[in-house]
């Protein structure tokens, strides 16, 4: 789903929306930096 319509249906600016996921994606990376490849 683009940028543009997750920050219409949340009522936030894109900005917004590319920020959390750019911090989402680095929490996600660093709980995966502990996870051995084989577990995932």
């Amino acid at each position: 789903m683009p940028d543009h319509e997750i920050a219409a249906t949340l009522g936030s600016s894109e900005s917004t929306v590319r920020s959390n996921a750019a911090r989402a994606l680095a929490t996600l990376r660093t709980h995966l930096a502990g996870i051995p490849r084989e577990e995932m």
